[in-house]
């Protein structure tokens, strides 16, 4: 029988603000390919219809993972111009279930930024996002601000402290 932990949600966020090493970023599945190498991304799936978000639609790649726990996992990518930013990541979840989009939609919607520092631009793109938040699939949040997903909590609950970034 499989250990508790092997079943364990797990998500992650990153958000790259590029300076001169790049010209531009890679396309949604080298992009994800690359930053999940780690997880060995096989039978990765392009899905046909974006993500819709509040930072705009994403494109999404299904992938299993070939290292460690086997995995399903739901990977997500948006390259902006202005800032040049990217934000991508994953969600994976051990077994047989499989992520659900409204689910990584729900803890995309939940995702802030807390200090831009000298970025104005990185600011503004948030600010348009959190206007653009769906408050999870509820569009009233004063009704229901954020509905109960029971594999996004696991996640939550279970993951390390963010790094700090220094200047």
């Amino acid at each position: 029988m499989a250990s508790r932990t092997a079943f364990r949600p797990n998500l992650q966020v990153e958000i790259y603000r590029s300076g001169s090493e790049i010209r531009r970023f890679a396309d949604a599945e080298a992009a994800i390919a690359a930053a999940a190498a780690a997880l060995g991304p096989i039978a990765l799936q392009i899905a046909e219809e974006p993500l819709a978000s509040k930072f705009g639609p994403l494109s999404i790649v299904a992938f299993e993972t070939s290292k460690g726990t086997p995995r399903h996992c739901l990977a997500f990518v948006r390259a902006y111009d202005n800032p040049r930013l990217q934000l991508s990541g994953w969600f994976c979840q051990g077994g047989a279930l499989s992520i659900e989009r409204s689910t990584l939609a729900c803890a995309l919607d939940r995702l802030r930024l807390l200090f831009a520092g000298s970025e104005p631009k990185v600011g503004a793109l948030f600010a348009q996002a959190e206007l653009n938040r769906s408050f999870c699939g509820q569009r009233d949040p004063i009704l229901a601000s954020t509905p109960k997903y029971k594999l996004l909590w696991k996640a939550l609950a279970t993951r390390p402290e963010p790094r700090r970034m220094g200047r």
